[in-house]
Formats: C-alpha cells, structure tokens, sequence
C-alpha cells in the first residue's frame, strides 16, 4: 500500500504534528482573510493553506478534498500573487503527491508502491507526456503552454493517488460520498442561478477576484442565443452536465449498496443532481449518465436494463418533448454545434496524421496548416502528445474499468466508481473536457485509481 498506515489509517490523534499543522494553517487563514477585501478572496484565503496542510500530512484527505473542490470551486487560485497563481485544487493534489514522495524516499524500506502493472502503466503514460511535451517544442511553445502541459500530466498521479486511498474501505465509500454529495449541491446552486438568469451576474462578478473566468461568459446559451443553460460555478454547461453525470451514477451506486433510511437518503441525493444535469442541456453528460445508470441496472437485473434500453430508444427517437428534440437533433448532427463536430472530427484525423507518433504538442500558435481542438477526449489527447500515448492512456482506463466492475465480491463500491469511470469515457467521445480541463482530468484519473485500488480493500 502507497506510504503505508502514513497515507490513509493512522488516526490524526497519534500525530501531534498534524494537529500544530492544521492548526497554524487555519489561524493563518483566519487572520489574513479578515483583511480581504471580497467574501471569494477570503474564502481562498481560508482554503489554500487548509488545504495544502492537510495535503502534507494526510494526503488522502487532500485527494478528497481536490474531489470536493472539483464541483464546488475547482477555479479558485492561491490568493497570493507570485509569478503564476495556481488553481487551489491542483496545489493541493501536487502537494499530497509530493508529500508522498518525500516519504517514501525516507522510509521506501518500509512502504511501497502499488503492484507493479499499475505502477508501470502510469509510468509509461507519464514518461510519454513528457516526450511528446519535448517533441513538440518544435512547433514553439510559451511558458503558460508548457504550465498547461504539466497540469495534464499531474493529473494522470491521481491514478497513483486514488488507487491507494482505495485500501481503505470507509476512505472510498467517503470519497464517494464527497463527490454525490458536492454534485447535489452544485444542482441545487445551478439551478437557482438559472432561474435568477442576469440575476446571478453580480455573483460571477465577485468570483473574478478569486480567479475566475470573466462574468461576461457567464451566461450560457445555445445556438439559438435564446435558451438559457445551467453552469453553476463550474463555468461551462458542458462542465457542469459531465460532471453531474459522475455525480448522480455514484449517488444511485451508494443507494444501491446501502439499506434502512441511509438508501433513502442517497436516493434523495441522486434525485437532486437530475435537475442541474437536465439544464444544463449537455447531451453528451446525458448519454455518460445514461451508460452509467445502466451498467449499474446491468449488473442487479439485466431484464430490466434490456427493459429500459428499448424503452429508452423509443421514447428517445419519437416522445414530442423539446429536451429530447435537443439530444435527436444532436444525434443526427441536425444543428450547428453537432455539424461543427464534424468537421473538428475530420481536421483531427489529418493533424494526427500529420504527426501521429508525438502529436503536435502544446503550441503557443498551432501550426498554420492545422485546426488543433477537437470535442473528443481521444482525439484531443492524440493531437497533442500522439497515439502511443493515447492508446497507453485508454489501455490503463479501460483496464481499471473492468478490474472495477468485476470486483463486486471483495468490494461493494468498486462496480460503482468502475461505472462512473466509464461515464467519463463514454463523455469523452463528443467532449474534449475530461482530457483538456484539469480538474475533469483529475476526477477521471481518480475514479480509475480508486475502481480499480479497491481490489485490496477488506
């Protein structure tokens, strides 16, 4: 196990050190966030150095608190400027792994890293980043490129990270229930601002001092510029809708594993998340929640998943309701965000062609020749560092989805974080986020660590 009893079993009481640390970080916290001049600032104030303590001596609670952070503010910077400000939720994830490190070059007698396969797969993926970052240099590259880079690179650790924290039966089952939990609230919060439309504007506004996007972007529409959709602080609808499809497939999981009022309670969790992942009008996170739900009904009943896959078809295909209109218009590549699809699929297949084995990087300006973007994690991943490491990197997820989904007798909630895992996969084929967005990254890295890590856990 990843450092051992360090990483995710010794309780905090046994180590005074953790408790001067946490301490000291909140006092810091407190006393500067007094002094901040909007309430988001000090909310970063108060979460950085809480955070990163906590990171350093228990980092499975920094890896819970980045899954956390994820839904509630996964743009929120370190509120001090030097040079660069880092978001806090990836500070936090380099600061556990980096804690990890530390230790086990200290005590690497005593403490290990997971099995061998799992160890070098990550490997091999890391190591193929790295040489397509190299490699692409050719194309010219800024600073603020090669950062981008090595945030996606740091994500891939969360495998590592998740995996280990997956010995711990109770640390899973809280994981899990930190992200059901954090996607309600974000339903909740994107459906208020949705209804408030120009409403929330002021709110969006106070989020730029903390780091995020200009408010002007806030509101969300589509092509028709007059239907308003859901974001919630997560910026993007389609951001939003991914990441509440992950959300509402744990929530069925844990209700499914769970019995007395707790199973009632997690029902109640799932029903939450539906209404923000519906306005946000993702027809790809609809589809991700789709498969996941089902892989879950598979698994307990399979008539009854055959029972709803056909019924599902055919109220898909011919119910007269004006959200599936919007999924059949997008299926049929009948309105123009679809048919742009397209043709990004198209000018994906002539870039990867014309630099198959390292991709063309992470260019300050893409090549003149080349449309480098693509709404397909697979292929946007291929563009930039190639297909070796894209297939190294699909070969690892689609190995833990499995390890996961086959794992049901030594670990109820392994088939369930192996079905969300998925529904990040089946997201990724007509979205780019969960490759090109950090904190997607980190969540998809984390449910593959954590479906397949718990093939140890008691």
């Amino acid at each position: 196990m990843l450092a051992g009893s360090w990483f995710v079993m010794a309780p905090l009481r046994d180590r005074p050190a953790a408790w001067v640390a946490l301490a000291v970080a909140a006092a810091a916290g407190l006393g500067i966030a007094a002094g901040a001049q909007t309430g988001a600032v000090a909310v970063t104030w108060l979460l950085a150095p809480a955070l990163l303590a906590a990171a350093v001596v228990r980092p499975a609670w920094g890896l819970i608190a980045a899954l956390g952070l994820a839904y509630a503010s996964p743009f929120a910077v370190v509120p001090v400027r030097l040079g660069p400000r880092p978001p806090i939720l990836e500070l936090t994830l380099a600061a556990a792994v980096l804690a990890i490190v530390a230790r086990w070059v200290k005590d690497r007698g005593t403490y290990s890293l997971p099995g061998a396969g799992w160890t070098w797969a990550v490997a091999g993926v890391m190591v193929w980043w790295v040489l397509a970052v190299a490699v692409g240099l050719r194309f010219g590259a800024g600073v603020e490129q090669v950062q981008y880079a090595c945030k996606l690179m740091l994500t891939v650790t969360a495998f590592l990270l998740a995996f280990a924290l997956a010995a711990s039966g109770p640390l899973v089952r809280r994981a899990a229930a930190v992200i059901a939990v954090a996607g309600a609230g974000q339903s909740l919060l994107a459906t208020a601002m949705l209804k408030a439309e120009e409403g929330a504007l002021p709110f969006f506004f106070a989020l730029e001092s903390a780091g995020y996007p200009g408010a002007g972007t806030a509101l969300r529409y589509l092509s028709d510029q007059t239907t308003l959709r859901a974001v919630g602080t997560l910026v993007d609808p389609n951001i939003l809708g991914a990441s509440l499809a992950i959300a509402v497939v744990i929530a069925a999981g844990l209700a499914a594993t769970a019995s007395g009022r707790a199973r009632y309670a997690w029902q109640v969790v799932a029903l939450l998340i539906f209404p923000g992942l519906a306005l946000s009008l993702s027809r790809g996170a609809w589809l991700a929640a789709a498969a996941g739900l089902l892989i879950l009904i598979w698994r307990h009943n399979r008539r009854w998943a055959l029972l709803l896959i056909g019924a599902g078809a055919i109220v898909a295909a011919f119910a007269p309701v004006e959200a599936l209109e919007h999924l059949r218009s997008g299926l049929l590549a009948r309105d123009e965000s679809a048919a742009l699809r397209l043709d990004e699929f198209a000018e994906a297949y002539r870039v990867i062609a014309a630099a198959p084995v390292f991709g063309v990087g992470f260019p300050a300006e893409p090549p003149a020749a080349f449309f480098v973007g693509v709404s397909n994690s697979f292929l946007w991943t291929a563009e930039h560092i190639g297909l070796p490491g894209t297939v190294l990197s699909l070969a690892l997820a689609l190995t833990a989805s499995v390890v996961g989904l086959r794992n049901a007798g030594q670990s109820d909630l392994a088939p369930v974080l192996a079905a969300a895992a998925v529904a990040t996969l089946v997201a990724g084929l007509v979205d780019h986020h969960f490759a090109s967005v950090p904190h997607m990254a980190i969540l998809q890295w984390s449910l593959l660590g954590l479906a397949a890590g718990a093939l140890r856990s008691p």
